[in-house]
């Protein structure tokens, strides 16, 4: 991360969320089976791991998403620290770990919760103005647009009136269903 004084606020709040929610998968992952991330991170717990972070991510979906690229992450940072410790063993199981985890994981975690995230937006209710607000806005501009009319020589009215017909056509040309 570099000297301490070129470190900016937001870089610590961003390395404190990550170790949070990698915080929280390791407790979830110990209830089942005592150890680190580097126990977890081979072919044998990779099952275990995703299913976790799928629980993880019934509490929360973006939380999942993020612990996902975290889990990648450590995944690499184990590989190169196996080549610099000239581990042959945990180099082949992090590698492996990290080929299941490009195999499958995007379709099982990621692409559900993604899924599910815009199906919520799309089903998002959307409030639309009252018949009786746009008659009155209606109303509103009709008057404006009358007094600005007559008004017309000053170069301030002229685009305020641009404006207020403006919206008027917008008004006018809106959906049907939103009539």
């Amino acid at each position: 991360m570099g000297l301490s004084q070129d470190r900016r606020a937001s870089d610590l709040n961003v390395t404190r969320t990550k170790v949070r929610f990698l915080g929280r998968l390791l407790k979830e992952l110990n209830k089942s089976e005592a150890g680190s991330f580097w126990d977890f991170l081979v072919p044998k717990k990779y099952d275990l791991v995703k299913t976790t972070v799928r629980e993880l991510g019934l509490i929360s979906p973006q939380m999942s998403i993020q612990v996902s690229n975290y889990v990648k992450k450590l995944c690499t940072i184990k590989i190169g620290m196996s080549i610099v410790n000239e581990d042959d063993i945990s180099q082949k199981h992090a590698e492996n770990f990290l080929r299941l985890y490009e195999n499958s994981w995007s379709a099982e975690i990621n692409a559900p919760i993604i899924k599910h995230q815009k199906l919520m937006q799309l089903n998002k209710t959307q409030e639309t103005p009252l018949d009786t607000d746009i008659a009155k806005l209606v109303d509103f501009m009709d008057k404006e647009i009358v007094r600005l009319i007559e008004q017309a020589k000053i170069a301030d009215n002229c685009s305020r009136l641009s404006k207020v017909l403006l919206t008027k056509l917008i008004i006018f040309n809106r959906p049907e269903a939103q009539a």
